[in-house]
């Protein structure tokens, strides 16, 4: 069995052994242009889905065009096994930079993820690999479910019904570092922990050189000499449009700004579809947002990349959460702009509870609340109305003087009193809401009986809780008496 197992071992590091001689996934002192950093494989139902992340670890950015990721669902495939290869992605990676590949590319806590050309990956082993143009292996990674392959190179990956194994579901293979923080390039170790993935925005291509004119051919020379021309020469006109701006015009034109936030809007508006960020662009020229990204949230954890969109000069224009998926929330935020290198050009001032429909706004050098939002125009102060509480004059009932007179008189004339009083109260209703105030409303008198027997509760009660020392009184007492009856016997026997 011994045998079987290290013969099994051979020939799985087998294909490694020979690609190593081939010269692939060298390194040398020269870092690789990519690399393969973390790997979640299997799939996790309550969290998230499967996604792989490659690492730019040079100093310059580097076309992810130029470069292909392979897969195939074996930890040791043969020569005449061929990988699922595809183009990486197309654009710049940012030096020290990584880029996900997701199963699901939309995923809200992956931003700025591509999609992965590999449907799924498999559970129970296979390798992934990075190739330039020459088909070289410039890294690799390798995983299997069996126990027996599990040898350095290849990671083990539990997958039996087991509480254990169900554990790493939520997991992914994170790449080592050494300790100064960086990516260990050669023979690097892995462990399964917590997923991290960390996506940058790719930066755009830089245009293809444009070839040079070729001179035209010169004219004949003549032995007469040329009839002057009468006609004005035509200059053809090789200025752009005022609405294109070169590379170089853009790169020195101001950031653009952000001006207003609309985090709660009011009914009926929602907050799925009316919240909105605007953005300014105060040169004199057009602005293209190509390649910036806006993000918002506590933590800046929605992010959107703008495409080919251009503000016109000192101009406003509010971009719809239907637009961005740039979410804010009610309670608290803010929003930030970086360009397309990631440097942060604008950042707003964090907010607190939002009100239905204020906005948070740019106004007069400060961030400050709104009552009227501005989507696409510059902004306006309104603070809110302030609510002043209303004193209600309470109803005060005038009582007659009354003279002393016999019986009847007295009892027609409270009578004719309360029939006027109640004709007053429903007229002030009809004119207005009475108001009675509790403190002289009418109230009947306690009843002395009530009070007695209130008090002849708190006697029983004091005396039972100070029965002891009532006790303890009478005792004392009692001796007392008793000592000064003897005293006074003793004195009259002598």
């Amino acid at each position: 069995m011994k045998y079987r197992i290290r013969l099994l071992r051979l020939v799985a590091t087998l294909p490694l052994v020979l690609q190593f001689l081939n010269g692939s996934a060298v390194y040398a002192d020269v870092p690789p242009p990519l690399i393969i950093t973390e790997v979640k494989i299997r799939n996790d139902t309550a969290g998230l889905d499967e996604f792989i992340e490659i690492y730019n670890p040079s100093t310059d950015p580097v076309s992810l065009n130029d470069y292909f990721i392979g897969y195939i669902n074996t930890p040791s495939p043969t020569a005449d096994q061929q990988f699922t290869t595809a183009v990486i992605a197309d654009g710049l990676l940012p030096a020290g930079q990584g880029l996900i590949l997701a199963k699901h590319e939309l995923d809200i806590n992956m931003p700025n993820a591509k999609k992965s050309p590999f449907s799924s990956l498999s559970d129970s082993g296979g390798t992934l690999r990075i190739t330039n143009a020459a088909d070289t292996v410039i890294d690799q990674f390798t995983w299997t479910s069996t126990l027996s392959l599990a040898i350095d190179p290849i990671q083990y990956l539990c997958t039996s019904s087991t509480v254990a194994c169900n554990v790493n579901k939520t997991q992914s293979f994170s790449r080592m570092k050494d300790p100064n923080d960086q990516f260990v390039l050669v023979s690097p170790t892995w462990q399964l922990d917590v997923p991290s993935p960390q996506s940058a925005a790719l930066l755009p291509l830089p245009p293809p050189p444009t070839e040079p004119e070729l001179d035209p051919a010169p004219a004949p020379v003549t032995d007469t000499l040329p009839e002057p021309d009468t006609q004005e020469e035509t200059v053809a006109d090789t200025t752009p449009p005022a609405s294109e701006t070169s590379t170089e015009t853009q790169a020195q034109l101001v950031p653009p700004q952000i001006t207003e936030l609309l985090p709660n809007p009011a009914a009926p508006a929602s907050d799925s579809s009316d919240e909105f960020i605007e953005l300014y662009n105060p040169n004199d020229q057009p602005l293209n947002l190509d390649g910036y990204k806006l993000q918002s949230g506590n933590n800046f954890t929605y992010s959107h990349t703008f495409a080919d969109i251009t503000l016109a000069a000192h101009s406003y224009q509010a971009f719809m959460v239907t637009e961005t998926g740039n979410i804010l929330s009610n309670t608290s935020g803010q929003a930030r702009l970086l360009d397309p290198i990631g440097i942060v050009v604008a950042q707003t001032n964090a907010y607190d509870s939002a009100d239905d429909g204020s906005s948070w706004a740019f106004i007069n050098g400060a961030w400050q609340w709104t009552t009227t939002a501005t989507p696409n125009a510059s902004n306006i102060l309104t603070l809110p109305i302030l609510k002043i509480a209303t004193i209600k004059t309470p109803v005060v009932k005038k009582v007659a003087a009354v003279k002393k007179v016999t019986k009847s008189k007295t009892k027609a004339k409270v009578a004719a009193a309360k029939k006027t009083s109640t004709k007053a109260v429903k007229g002030a209703t009809a004119e207005r809401q009475v108001y009675e105030d509790p403190t002289v409303s009418d109230t009947a008198p306690i009843h002395p009986s009530i009070l007695a027997g209130v008090g002849t509760v708190a006697i029983v009660y004091a005396a039972y809780e100070y029965r002891h020392d009532a006790l303890n009184a009478l005792k004392r007492f009692r001796r007392y008496r008793e000592v000064r009856r003897a005293a006074r016997a003793a004195s009259s026997g002598r």
